[in-house]
């Protein structure tokens, strides 16, 4: 890659860094809260040293668990699928968020059970994508899906979902994404670092 272009990506990224020039209310205020957030909470040192444990295992970075944290903490979330779950660790940071609230978390099945969070690790079955697929066609309404882009074929998914008429917003993190399939939302693309 040239240097001309390597700079042109990472103004783009820059561009929107800490919600500067988005005009959506709901994007600022997530980019924002959620992944510029940089206070601990009283149980990050406790994960923290989890997540040394399972470092190599895990799929997400411990950015990205953290913010997994937030938005399972601070956002109306219940209901969590993982697709592809390769560490525990995921699943530790999610009930940590949570606490004594209500949670159920499932992992891969064909059923859509309208989830509130939808992550995804790895894509090693044909059945990821179709159970992606599914969703966005469900017209639910409020699933947030978040992606691993580090795996080759979590980004392909990742292609189709921001190109897909059922998703309304989607930010795209580099080596993570999330996607909004909320409707009251207008549909934009953003770039953001995490």
């Amino acid at each position: 890659m040239k240097l001309k272009d390597q700079l042109k990506k990472a103004w783009r990224f820059t561009i929107h860094r800490r919600g500067h020039h988005v005009h959506s209310p709901f994007v600022f205020k997530f980019i924002t809260t959620y992944i510029e957030e940089r206070a601990p909470y009283y149980s990050f040192i406790k994960l923290r040293a989890e997540y040394q444990n399972h470092k190599k295992e895990s799929a997400w970075t411990k950015r990205e668990l953290e913010l997994i944290f937030r938005m399972t903490d601070r956002m109306p979330i219940e209901k969590v699928c993982i697709l592809e779950n390769q560490s525990p660790i995921t699943e530790q940071y999610i009930k940590q968020a949570k606490g004594n609230r209500p949670l159920t978390i499932s992992y891969l099945n064909e059923k859509v059970d309208n989830h509130d969070l939808i992550l995804i690790e790895k894509a090693d079955h044909n059945t990821t994508q179709t159970f992606v697929q599914k969703i966005i066609n469900s017209q639910q309404g409020n699933e947030t899906i978040m992606l691993n882009l580090k795996d080759e074929k979590v980004k392909e998914i990742w292609k189709q979902i921001i190109g897909n008429p059922g998703i309304s917003v989607s930010i795209d993190m580099v080596t993570s994404g999330i996607a909004f399939t909320n409707k009251k939302l207008h549909k934009r693309h953003y770039k953001a670092f995490i």
